[in-house]
């Protein structure tokens, strides 16, 4: 009874994720010429010298906390108002074997999307499983994929001393190659925090986890889709919970189970198709 039980309340969480969307709230800009940062100088970036670092979570088995998987997966969603969707996945498996190199590399994006987006629009998170690697989802526009992914190639043979890198260091890809991209960036960003508790996991539809050993910050997102810039255009700010807001099954009534706007701030509205 309890398994089925269990089921029942994933299957009523999974499906309220796919309700209540803040993309219609006209406080939110619908494209980029609403928002968009002047660009900054030459030679400087707007997320240099410290790319926007999200995160407390500095314990290295801690799991990524509530609040941070709500700020990611809304910066993600704000990056779409933006005219900015995430359709690229930028994944580097550190040829050092541990993340000294993850700062440069996010100035390193940081400054190349300044240079050809206009701003920064990237989200990322750490990871341990196999071997210590890091995620990026970001903006990219698609003819310039290939050059971005050269330059962090040569960036990263650099600050490691190499004259050449092993095979699948660096993997740059779109976030679909059918179906409706923004269902795939929604599984995208759901994949990457695998890190986060159980209750978040079942929440999300995530079978994988990750409680490696992570060096510094595990979760972070560019600072022009941090929590101080959606909050300037009146969007959903995280709830605060550092785990999942899910009662224990055995004591959960109708009642206790999350509110809308609980679900809301956890889902990637896609739209229309």
């Amino acid at each position: 009874m309890a398994d089925q039980s269990t089921r029942i309340d994933a299957n009523w969480a999974q499906s309220k994720l796919q309700e209540n969307s803040f993309a219609d709230s006209p406080s939110v800009p619908t494209s980029a010429a609403d928002y968009r940062a002047s660009p900054a100088p030459k030679g400087r970036d707007t997320d240099s010298p410290r790319p926007y670092i999200v995160g407390d979570s500095s314990s290295p088995h801690t799991p990524i906390p509530f609040h941070h998987v709500e700020n990611v997966i809304q910066a993600a969603a704000f990056a779409r108002t933006l005219g900015l969707p995430l359709f690229h996945h930028l994944t580097i498996r550190w040829p050092n074997g541990d993340w000294r190199f993850h700062e440069d590399i996010l100035r390193a994006v940081a400054e190349w999307q300044r240079y050809h987006v206009g701003q920064a629009a990237f989200v990322w998170t750490k990871e341990a499983n196999g071997y210590p690697h890091s995620h990026f989802l970001l903006h990219l526009p698609a003819e310039k994929s290939l050059k971005f992914r050269a330059m962090v190639m040569k960036k990263l043979k650099r600050l490691a001393g190499r004259r050449s890198l092993p095979a699948g260091t660096v993997q740059c890809r779109r976030v679909w190659s059918r179906g409706y991209p923004l269902d795939h960036m929604r599984n995208r960003v759901a994949y990457i925090l695998k890190r986060t508790d159980e209750g978040t996991r079942q929440i999300l539809g995530v079978g994988k986890r990750d409680f490696g050993h992570i060096d510094g910050k595990q979760v972070g997102v560019s600072q022009s889709l941090g929590q101080a810039a959606r909050s300037r255009q009146g969007s959903v700010m995280p709830s605060g919970h550092r785990r999942c807001p899910l009662p224990d099954r055995h004591k959960r009534s109708n009642d206790d189970r999350p509110n809308s706007q609980t679900c809301q701030m956890i889902t990637i509205e896609t739209g229309g198709q």
